[in-house]
């Protein structure tokens, strides 16, 4: 599954309130604009109102409320250390208050606890240590349990878990295993990138509902991988900001040759195709993962020596006897199916079709193009989000390859039939 949530929405949201509204802040006194400053200690809540700057006691360090946006429920705030300057924003929601920063805050932490109107109560601390990788043995036969949230750090990849996550001592040298064979396979790279603070932020509170790892690879320099129960694997990854994708405990099982895991081969995938390029329909995002999921798979059966498996079924990644035709062919591919778990079995026999057809570089070799095209979409405000729309992949695909290359598709499904489940 493949779904994105950025920083950029939120800044859009902060720049548009702020300013392409017009909107203005409530103002100070009209007869006295002088900041002026009372002291509280660390860890005690404070009110503060605009244009007022509380002093933490015994520390160079104050908080200013700069303006307040009373449409937006928007607080523009300043924390200074020294001669050091960190500009955040408080959000009042129904729900309470979030925190979003522009860069990260090295000392100190900020909790924002109510709004009313003008008032905004907030509590500064110190911050504490980093928290350290835990450390593993690198072997199969041990085996371990997350007591409290707990990372695991290789030289590309973080595993940010749970509480009570189950894993073999070797969970990382297998994924680096299987990031090196899908780098390979996809022709991707994984490479650094630039990340906003705020959307690390985040993205971490939406899975925990909380900052456990603060702190941690905050300019995410490598691939972060959150592991928590109760969710259905998916990636969030854009090129040049906050990316990582989340598995659960069940795809940790890397040791078990019966039940091959694929989960994050699958999603790392997606990582690698979104954070390096465009993000096209949902058909040909899943049909690339799948694509480059099987052939890795298959190269790791090959490498172990392990029986050879038909992951087809398995997967649920076949057609149904006629569900694809000549006549109908082009017109699954816009509509996308009502029925979203079909969109895997399509895209995995395109994929596949369209990598046999014109070569391994079929689908990587449509990022400029696509690049376009999307921005053409924004612009015009077909869409509202990051993803080339179906309309604007099958224009592409006529171009790019072929004016009948749905129809040439239907016709490839013919002569494979292991492509097509008779149930």
């Amino acid at each position: 599954m493949f779904k994105r949530i950025t920083s950029f929405i939120i800044t859009l949201i902060l720049i548009i309130s702020a300013v392409g509204m017009g909107l203005k802040p409530i103002p100070a006194n009209a007869k006295n604009n002088k900041v002026s400053a009372h002291k509280v200690a660390f860890n005690k809540k404070f009110c503060i109102k605009p244009k007022k700057t509380i002093k933490i006691k015994k520390s160079n360090v104050s908080v200013t409320l700069d303006n307040y946006y009373k449409k937006t429920g928007y607080y523009d705030l300043t924390l200074k250390d020294k001669k050091k300057k960190y500009h955040f924003v408080v959000a009042s929601r129904d729900e309470g208050c979030e925190l979003y920063y522009e860069k990260y805050i090295p000392n100190y932490k900020i909790k924002a606890i109510k709004a009313s109107g003008k008032k905004l109560y907030l509590k500064v601390s110190k911050r504490k240590n980093i928290p350290k990788a835990m450390s593993i043995s690198g072997k199969a036969s041990d085996h371990y349990e997350t007591k409290k949230y707990e990372y695991l750090e290789s030289d590309n990849i973080i595993l940010f878990m749970d509480k009570g996550i189950k894993f073999d001592g070797n969970i990382l040298s297998k994924f680096e295993e299987q990031l090196k064979e899908v780098e390979k396979l996809t022709g991707l790279k994984h490479t650094k990138h630039r990340c906003t603070y705020g959307s690390y932020c985040n993205n971490q509170q939406y899975i925990f509902g909380d900052l456990p790892f603060d702190g941690v690879d905050i300019k995410n320099t490598k691939i972060h991988v959150y592991v928590k129960n109760d969710i259905h694997p998916h990636c969030f990854a854009i090129p040049n900001d906050y990316s990582y994708f989340l598995i659960n405990e069940m795809d940790l099982d890397v040791n078990n040759n019966d039940e091959l895991c694929n989960a994050f081969i699958h999603e790392c995938i997606h990582y690698l195709h979104t954070s390096n390029g465009t993000s096209f329909n949902s058909i040909m995002n899943e049909g690339f993962a799948a694509y480059n999921e099987i052939r890795a798979l298959r190269n790791y059966q090959k490498a172990h020596n392990i029986e050879d498996t038909e992951f087809y079924e398995r997967f649920g990644y076949t057609l149904k006897k006629g569900e694809v035709t000549e006549a109908n062919a082009e017109s699954l591919f816009l509509k996308e199916y009502t029925n979203t778990e079909r969109v895997y079995p399509y895209g995995f026999a395109f994929m596949t079709y369209l990598h046999e057809t014109y070569g391994e570089k079929a689908f990587t070799n449509l990022f400029s193009a696509a690049k376009i095209i999307l921005k053409k979409e924004v612009k015009n405000q077909e869409i509202n989000h990051n993803d080339l729309s179906s309309k604007g992949c099958a224009k592409l695909l006529k171009k790019k390859y072929s004016k009948t290359i749905f129809k040439d598709f239907a016709k490839w499904l013919n002569n494979n039939p292991q492509f097509i489940s008779e149930y």
